[in-house]
């Protein structure tokens, strides 16, 4: 196969960010869910409130392991794509 061409590295290297940039975006949603979570749940006495903090917790924790899923996921596929073309 050719070597890769510069316009196809910089599109690798835009991929590649891109995908960074998403993960930190499941990283910051997942971030705040939890920690909004553990404060309704400690300042806030009502049953209803403990429990959706507990609901919103654990929303928070599958956006924080979706990001990480996803990311790699996608981290393998540019790096398969690429092997292909080099």
């Amino acid at each position: 196969m050719a070597t890769p061409s510069v316009t196809d590295e910089l599109a690798e290297i835009r991929t590649a960010l891109a995908n960074e940039r998403t993960l930190l975006a499941y990283l910051r949603t997942g971030l705040a869910l939890v920690i909004g979570s553990i404060s309704a749940r400690e300042l806030l006495d009502d049953p209803v409130i403990q429990t959706l903090g507990l609901v919103v917790g654990t929303l928070g924790v599958l956006a924080l392991g979706t990001g990480v899923v996803r990311y790699s996921g996608t981290r393998a596929a540019i790096a398969a794509v690429m092997r292909g073309h080099g």
